[in-house]
């Protein structure tokens, strides 16, 4: 039996063998060693070891052998402890004969076990003339091998091991030496790498060229950025420009400083020589990982009865170019698709709106559900970049009305129909009724917020995403605090056992300004989204800019609201407003002439 836990967890092994009854002898033993004297007992204190707070020095191979009446049997288990992958040291620099073959042997550890790839740039390498790979059986362990070495094959290759902890990569330079000089008269060739990059703001990127058939003495060369030369020598706090040189080649690096938006585009390597050579182009995108790749469902948790089918779906989006793989989930582990009630597909989503993102939908079918199928699921979108998952929990529902076999309305398709027809009709019933009460109630509202002297309950209502608390708790209780800025906030004001839509008018009227903390956390928020309507609709038809928008990650202004993007913005994320933003917030919550812009995105 093989299984995996996480560090730090608590277990119980039980010897379990064939033997019935009491035993006379029960040893345990680890990797083969003994771990506990013989016990002669007919109890079953022995029967079962206890290992507190695992570490990855408790993973191994346990054994407990029995022994009743000259009679033995073992029960073996296997303990493997989660991890994500390491790569095993590889030899960093592979000097290779032009013309001979080597093979580059990677080995990964990790659990479960991990994939292995090898890559040249971002292209996985599958077999061709030039390649080959092979997985050696029962050894986590995948073979390169350069069949007859080439000046073409020199460059960079990374062997990439994952799983679903995590990833790891490591590089292996290739350099081809070159028999004998170069026939006369061929032309130079770039090869440019890495063809695609995508950074955060303010790291490091590096880009190469290796340039063939080219003596470095005869040739001048130069870096061109969207078609413009540039000297990188003159920029010494942007760029860190090398140059390597060998025999009939060398290669040119260019190392990209403390990364902005202005740096974005595409880079060339240009070469005179006895002709002009123009490398391929290398794309550099500045952008928040979320914004390049990001897994999204609008179904955190599905109910479904017994004996019927479910589907369950996630939306991926990913730059075009890079390169991806999807995979479902189940309670931690990767799903067993080899089971036939398990069935999955992945749909493009057109989308004429962006031409640089890809789009899709992963959908995991379910037939005849059981109870073993009750439980969270994992959608993952896995990139260059890493692994973005979403979960979705499946839980029972409880039949109460039954169908005749005769009737046609029991088929699986009416079963699964029927549920999201009612469901649709309940939830616009519950939407309608609360919001025909909160127009009646909406004049009433704005007089119960103000005390008789006109004064409001409350200086300013915080509105954010659950998932953002902790920034909140972190940045912005303590500057409004400090302050004596009294506040609302809804896990602390809102009343116990009160209609929700109450709780929340109540606090967007009776608070003086109400204060949004925009997200992506908090657009994915149904709750969010009708606080943040209430305030919106205030501000609008009192003409009073009471809503004021904190910005605190990546999300861009095309993706909120039409309505909120004439709001004003203090922008947190932004580095030029990092040092001012609470004085910008502090001065809106205080001015009386509040109607106006602090900053915009």
């Amino acid at each position: 039996m093989n299984t995996g836990f996480d560090p730090g967890d608590n277990l119980t092994l039980t010897c379990l063998t064939g033997q019935k009854g009491p035993v006379d002898v029960i040893d345990w033993y680890k990797d083969g060693q003994l771990l506990n004297s013989s016990g002669h007992s007919n109890s079953s204190c022995c029967a079962e070891i206890s290992l507190i707070n695992i570490t990855k020095e408790d993973a191994g191979k346990y054994e407990c052998e029995v022994r009743k009446n000259d009679e033995y049997d073992k029960g073996v288990f296997q303990l493997h402890l989660n991890s994500a992958p390491r790569i095993l040291p590889l030899i960093k620099l592979v000097e290779i004969e032009e013309g001979d073959e080597r093979r580059i042997i990677c080995q990964a550890e990790g659990w479960p076990t991990p994939s292995i790839k090898w890559k040249r740039d971002t292209e996985e390498i599958s077999e061709s003339d030039d390649f080959s790979t092979w997985k050696y059986p029962n050894k986590n362990q995948v073979m390169l091998r350069i069949k007859s070495a080439k000046s073409r094959h020199q460059g960079d290759y990374t062997c990439e091991a994952m799983n679903a902890f995590g990833k790891a990569s490591e590089t292996v330079s290739v350099v081809i030496e070159e028999s004998e000089p170069p026939r006369v008269g061929r032309n130079p060739e770039i090869i440019a790498h890495p063809r695609y990059t995508i950074a955060s703001k303010g790291s490091n990127v590096t880009l190469k060229c290796d340039v063939m058939y080219v003596r470095s003495y005869l040739a001048d060369w130069y870096w061109l950025l969207n078609g413009t030369e540039f000297t990188p020598g003159r920029e010494r706090s942007r760029y860190k420009e090398d140059t390597f040189h060998f025999d009939y080649n060398f290669t040119m690096v260019l190392h990209i400083l403390n990364v902005s938006e202005r740096d974005e585009g595409l880079y060339e390597c240009l070469v005179f020589g006895l002709v002009e050579t123009k490398s391929p182009f290398m794309t550099l995108t500045v952008d928040e990982k979320d914004n390049v790749q990001n897994i999204s469902t609008k179904w955190e948790t599905m109910y479904v009865a017994l004996n019927t089918q479910v589907q369950l779906k996630c939306t991926s989006m990913y730059q075009a170019f890079i390169e991806v793989g999807t995979f479902w989930m189940f309670q931690g582990d990767k799903l067993n698709q080899s089971d036939p009630r398990y069935k999955t597909y992945t749909l493009g989503i057109a989308d004429s709106s962006e031409t640089k993102r890809k789009r899709e939908e992963m959908i995991l079918l379910i037939s005849n559900v059981s109870e073993s199928d009750f439980g969270n699921y994992t959608c993952a979108l896995s990139t260059s970049l890493g692994i973005s998952t979403e979960e979705i929990v499946l839980v029972e529902a409880k039949q109460e009305i039954g169908f005749s076999s005769s009737d046609d309305s029991s088929s699986p398709v009416w079963i699964i129909l029927f549920p999201v027809v009612a469901g649709g009709i309940l939830l616009t019933l519950i939407t309608l009724i609360p919001l025909r009460k909160m127009i009646k109630k909406r004049q009433e509202w704005k007089l119960q917020g103000k005390s008789c002297d006109g004064q409001f309950k409350y200086d300013v209502f915080v509105t954010f995403s659950n998932k953002d608390r902790q920034w909140v708790a972190d940045n912005i209780i303590p500057l409004l605090e400090g302050n004596q800025i009294k506040y609302c906030i809804h896990s602390r004001d809102f009343e116990l056992g009160r209609p929700l839509t109450d709780n929340m008018a109540e606090s967007v009227y009776s608070s003086r300004n109400v204060l949004a903390v925009m997200s992506k956390n908090y657009l994915d928020s149904k709750f969010c989204k009708g606080e943040l309507e209430m305030a919106l609709y205030r501000s609008k038809i009192a003409h009073e800019g009471s809503l004021l928008v904190v910005r605190i990650d990546g999300i861009r202004k095309k993706k909120l609201p039409k309505a909120l993007r004439e709001q004003t913005f203090v922008d947190y994320h932004s580095d030029k407003d990092r040092g001012s933003w609470e004085k910008k917030l502090l001065r809106f919550l205080v001015e009386t002439e509040q109607n106006r812009y602090i900053t915009k995105l």
